[in-house]
């Protein structure tokens, strides 16, 4: 259920092009995902927020992202 409403979320946020929301909307999927021990699904929407975030100039939000899949991917393979 969680996961549509992400899902919902991205997506409207894309569509209506509002590039911080969607980036947002990723971030918090993505660490849902991680949560719930789904890594590839979680990188995968951190490396679509972090694209969003670079896209929306957020330098900050960029690194901060790059750091959350460094630390998944670590964690994957130890």
């Amino acid at each position: 259920m969680a996961e549509q409403k992400y899902n919902i979320a991205i997506e409207c946020a894309r569509s209506s092009k509002f590039i911080h929301e969607e980036a947002l909307a990723c971030e918090l999927a993505a660490k849902h995902y991680e949560r719930n021990c789904d890594p590839d699904m979680a990188i995968s929407l951190f490396r679509q927020a972090k694209k969003c975030y670079r896209e929306w100039g957020s330098k900050k939000k960029v690194q901060h992202v790059a750091e959350a899949i460094e630390r998944i991917t670590q964690g994957k393979h130890p």
